[in-house]
């Protein structure tokens, strides 16, 4: 399976965002996020650096991605391994997006975003997502 990263408007992105691009090649299954690129500028994102970067390929986008390196940061998880999960509770699919998280092993230039619901918490704390017992 080849890895694409595309943008709702401005089609694939494959080619300006190299390292993003092998970050989705290293999932081996075939996923859609509601995601956001993002730039970080010292303290603030720099939507001004992801936009500069979104024509550059090649020697240009390596260079580009070492001065203003993008992170993947994922809100949801929309289909897995082919199969819709938009009809799905927003909570199963949070616990199955912290689950590919988890056993991937993702870091940077992947992002877990805090979740808008509870954060994938309980009312008391605990992850609102089941974990095998040992």
């Amino acid at each position: 399976m080849v890895p694409r990263c595309c943008a709702r408007r401005d089609g694939e992105l494959a080619a300006a965002f190299p390292k993003i691009t092998e970050a989705i090649g290293r999932l081996d299954r075939s996923v859609v996020f509601d995601d956001e690129l993002v730039v970080w500028e010292e303290t603030r994102l720099a939507f001004e650096r992801l936009t500069q970067r979104l024509h550059r390929r090649g020697a240009a986008a390596q260079r580009a991605a070492a001065i203003w390196p993008a992170h993947y940061v994922a809100f949801d998880l929309l289909h897995l391994d082919g199969r819709s999960l938009l009809e799905r509770p927003y909570v199963e699919r949070r616990c199955a997006l912290e689950d590919l998280f988890r056993r991937k092993g993702l870091s940077a230039p992947w992002t877990l975003c805090p979740s808008a619901i509870g954060q994938g918490r309980t009312p008391g704390g605990g992850s609102a997502c089941a974990t095998p017992s040992r």
